[in-house]
């Protein structure tokens, strides 16, 4: 189903590890739970093995409005790939900065995707790195270097906007 989901980590259901699971939304109804099984439970099973679960409530799955989205022609021109090195505060769950990234516009085909995590108590305390890979591709010419410095100014003010910090 093409849905929007949100993942809250707010999860009491006994069944799971209470922070290594979470429950899973949209529109404000719970459609299911996921995540590790609670250590009590896995060590009557065997201590040796780690499980994790699954609960998915497949009639209100159906049930949600479907999403609606647009495909976007692929383009002649030669695509820039930008990583950037994005600190978050440890607790900001990654969904928040994924809804970030993701609403993020500009005039050109745009792709990102996650490509390292970065945590040191020493260099970092109570901080997260993460790498993100952008691919900016033009639809009508090829960028010349002032449009990708623009756009990435653009990009690292707007991360700002939620609390992320580019790391030196």
């Amino acid at each position: 189903a093409n849905i929007e989901v949100d993942f809250n980590l707010d999860n009491d259901d006994k069944i799971y590890h209470p922070i290594n699971s979470c429950k899973i939304v949209s529109n404000g109804v719970i459609l299911g739970e996921m995540g590790l099984i609670h250590p009590n439970i896995v060590q009557n099973i065997d201590k040796r093995k780690i499980f994790a679960g699954l609960e998915l409530d497949i009639d209100l799955l159906i049930a949600q409005p479907q999403r609606t989205f647009k495909l976007t022609p692929t383009s002649k021109y030669q695509s820039v790939s930008i990583d950037y090195n994005f600190v978050a505060d440890e607790k900001m769950p990654y969904a928040t900065i994924e809804k970030a990234l993701s609403e993020f516009k500009a005039s050109y085909i745009l792709e990102h995707s996650l490509k390292d995590i970065y945590t040191n108590a020493e260099t970092l305390p109570n901080k997260i790195s993460y790498t993100i890979n952008y691919v900016i591709t033009p639809k009508d010419r090829t960028l010349e270097a002032s449009e990708t410095e623009k756009f990435s100014i653009r990009l690292i003010d707007s991360m700002k906007k939620i609390g992320l910090t580019l790391r030196q």
